[in-house]
């Protein structure tokens, strides 16, 4: 079975709903097996997941001088429960909320603002008990994003990441251009949304500096 992953397209858009730029998601794990077939991660404390989250909070990258913070949007600090629903699609939320709890979720953070030309940015960190958990959500979406039809897939060589480019714009002129990669246990995942033509330059210069931040690749 299939599992959306929801593009950030119509979230900046509207401020309320979102665009499925990716249309699949596959589940898959580390080595292309789905995420049950993966050995359960070793507890995480609340306090340790506390500790994450401020750490991934406080190596987001900020909001430009300039730019507009979302406020009808969650950011900051997200739960699973938060990163579920605002990143897949209503019909997957359970069984993507089983394999997110089994890849061994920690914590996620993410910013998220409209730029003064009209673009808009999304970041999104999310720890993972294992590199594992990072790197088998990172390879589902990969996935997905080969199974898509309203976009095309290609390699991120700088980040040793994955990108997914929207053919064509949505209603309101915006084109999504998003890029997911991991760092240690962390999946990093951003989308640059331009005006008219897609800007994989932008995004890719988004994620490269939010891996940077984490410490380069």
């Amino acid at each position: 079975m299939q599992t959306s992953w929801i593009s950030r397209g119509a979230r900046a858009r509207t401020g309320a709903g979102l665009l499925c730029a990716a249309a699949a998601l596959s589940g898959c794990g580390t080595s292309g097996g789905p995420a049950s077939d993966m050995p359960p991660p070793s507890p995480v404390s609340s306090a340790q997941a506390a500790q994450a989250g401020q750490q991934l909070l406080g190596e987001l990258l900020p909001v430009p001088p300039g730019a507009q913070p979302w406020s009808r949007n969650p950011t900051g600090l997200l739960d699973q429960l938060t990163v579920v629903h605002n990143y897949f699609g209503q019909q997957d939320w359970d069984r993507v909320n089983a394999e997110t709890t089994r890849r061994g979720f920690v914590a996620a953070a993410r910013h998220g603002w409209s730029n003064p030309d009209g673009s808009a940015s999304d970041v999104l960190l999310i720890e993972f008990a294992t590199r594992g958990g990072a790197n088998s959500m990172a390879q589902s979406m990969s996935e997905g994003w080969k199974l898509a039809e309203d976009g095309t897939q290609d390699e991120d060589q700088e980040v040793h990441g994955t990108e997914f480019t929207e053919a064509r714009p949505g209603p309101d002129g915006l084109t999504a251009s998003e890029v997911v990669a991991i760092h240690g246990s962390v999946l990093v995942y951003v989308a640059f949304l331009a005006d008219g033509k897609p800007d994989r330059t932008a995004a890719e210069k988004l994620i490269k500096d939010q891996v940077d931040t984490l410490g380069g690749v």
